[in-house]
């Protein structure tokens, strides 16, 4: 039998001869043949856009980083000559696996406020087999927000009012804080050597590291006196996503800046925002594949499958960068929603045309919600606005009609956003008798505003419909320069020059469309400001 490397399944064979070969010192031993290892290495994760609906998990498993297990573990490294000062490790619990259970939207948003916090909707102890985008414990009732899990330092303070069960105690080699001192230092390749242990002897192994098989097709292993392999070299969870935009006069890949992007492997993860080209980095290393996914949430906003759950891009397990362009299905919706509600929150004064921003956390319950709906012919409206305080949030929002261009989605992503500046920036009662010609003509105006900024040449709504006036567009653009879509010159259009954040400005605390062009007219100097009522009854 030829001799050769043994890279990564050493330890996995480390462990096997502990298991099966204990009583051998210097015995070559076989482990499994070539076809075996292919049939058991091959990935069941399903990932990408045809990964849709509800999220699927494997039956569960033995927990390699509890306490048992890895003190197991590390009683079975023992029994060889590693050349590791084993006594530096010291199995107890770092870290607490956490499952929290919020009964209401404001223990819901309380432990959503938490920053340290990297909270997933879904178990982090069972191997995903369908991405999905998004996950509801059947257990929830239909009226309770999702369940919340992650790990966190055995220390943490965790919040008295909100319910939990702590699912395990954790040792995490790799984040125990009196081991960083050993980092990219020999010790380190101890630290992984305890992971692998603990991962074959609970059943966790990966099945996709690198091995070489010897000439009849076995696989090798060394003698214990002359062992010797080479470990994975560590590497940076990177990448870049972006979505393709099928706009007419566009059909080009766009960055999806601000995104939220996680690298995980177990209980060790991290959460990056990415840059305004897409790219994303973390200077947290790891040795082995993680999990890659997108949660579409952010501070002020969160974007939801429908009103189900978190919406999340699950992507794939791999050891590399996760270089990501988003085409279709619920994850496109997903995707123009958060270019749409980034620029109107973070992107600064400009990109939002001047005007305040959406409704903070801050200033409400909660966040603001806006939910995918995955309906072309069900219903006739583009978008919804909801206003009331229900437990999913202070402003809710509803997408409608995917079908539709990317332009499309965005401009209506900013009407329905407006709709909830509105109603933040006004008290809640003048809110909703505000007339409906005056609310939608602002929203469309807003729309506008934005969008063209997003879209050179974007003319508004399309369609004039009953109360969705483009006055504000009109009180804005010049008559003699294009994209002039209110009325043309000869209808009476002449004024101009009336910023987006002046009409916001005389709007708030007015409810009747007189009320508001009185409004507009006494707040500000304009040199075209004795056309504005007749702009204003041209309209009504």
């Amino acid at each position: 039998m030829n001799k050769i490397k043994i890279y990564s399944l050493a330890v996995v064979a480390l462990i096997s001869t502990a298991i099966f070969y204990s009583s051998c010192n210097d015995k070559e031993e076989i482990l499994t043949s070539e076809s075996e290892f292919d049939q058991n290495s091959i990935s069941s994760l399903i990932t990408g856009e045809e990964a849709e609906e509800l999220m699927e998990f494997a039956p569960p498993t033995e927990n390699p980083y509890t306490i048992s297990n890895m003190q197991r573990a590390l009683d079975t490294l023992e029994l060889y000559d590693v050349n590791c000062d084993l006594s530096l490790f010291n199995v107890r619990t770092t870290h607490k696996y956490i499952k929290f259970k919020p009964q209401d939207s404001l223990q819901y948003w309380e432990l959503n406020s938490d920053s340290t916090l990297i909270l997933f909707d879904y178990p982090l102890d069972r191997k995903l087999i369908k991405a999905g985008t998004y996950y509801r414990d059947p257990i929830v009732l239909e009226e309770q927000p999702n369940y919340q899990w992650t790990a966190v330092p055995a220390e943490k303070q965790l919040p008295s009012n909100i319910p939990y069960d702590v699912l395990a105690d954790l040792y995490i080699p790799e984040e125990d804080p009196t081991l960083v001192q050993f980092y990219n230092t020999d010790f380190d390749s101890c630290i992984t050597d305890l992971i692998e242990v603990s991962l074959y002897l609970t059943g966790n192994s990966d099945t996709t590291y690198s091995y070489e098989m010897t000439d009849d097709g076995m696989l090798y292993k060394r003698s214990r006196r002359r062992r010797s392999w080479r470990r994975p070299s560590k590497w940076n969870p990177s990448g870049r996503i972006q979505m393709f935009d099928n706009t007419p006069g566009v059909l080009a890949n766009r960055p999806i800046k601000g995104c939220k992007v996680r690298a995980r492997r177990w209980f060790t993860m991290r959460s990056m925002l990415t840059n305004n080209n897409g790219q994303f980095s973390t200077p947290h290393q790891f040795r082995r594949e993680v999990n890659y996914s997108i949660k579409w949430d952010r501070n002020d906003f969160e974007i939801r499958h429908k009103r189900t759950g978190q919406a999340y891009f699950n992507g794939p397990k791999i050891k590399g960068a996760w270089n990501l362009t988003i085409n279709s299905g619920y994850s496109r919706m997903y995707a123009i929603i958060h270019r749409a509600a980034h620029r109107y929150y973070y992107e600064g004064s400009t990109a939002r045309a001047g005007l305040r921003r959406p409704p903070l956390k801050s200033q409400m319950i909660g966040k603001l919600t806006l939910g995918a709906f995955h309906w072309s012919q069900a219903t006739t409206s583009l978008g919804t606005h909801n206003a009331s305080r229900r437990w999913r949030a202070s402003s809710e929002i509803r997408i409608f009609q995917p079908q539709r261009d990317c332009r499309g989605l965005f401009a209506t992503t900013i009407h329905e956003l407006a709709h909830s500046s509105h109603w933040n920036y006004t008290s809640h009662s003048t809110f909703n008798n505000t007339e409906t010609p005056v609310v939608e003509s602002w929203a469309r105006g807003v729309q506008w505003a934005i969008t063209r900024l997003e879209y050179s040449g974007y003319r508004g709504g399309g369609v004039i419909l009953p109360n969705y006036t483009e006055v504000v567009i009109d009180l804005i653009d010049a008559p003699s320069i294009e994209p002039n879509n209110g009325f043309e010159i000869s209808q009476g259009d002449s004024v101009t020059n009336y910023t987006a954040r002046q009409l916001e400005n005389s709007l708030i605390g007015e409810c009747e469309w007189e009320d508001w062009r009185d409004a507009i007219i006494n707040d500000h100097n304009n040199s075209t400001e004795n056309e504005v009522s007749e702009l204003f009854d041209l309209w009504f």
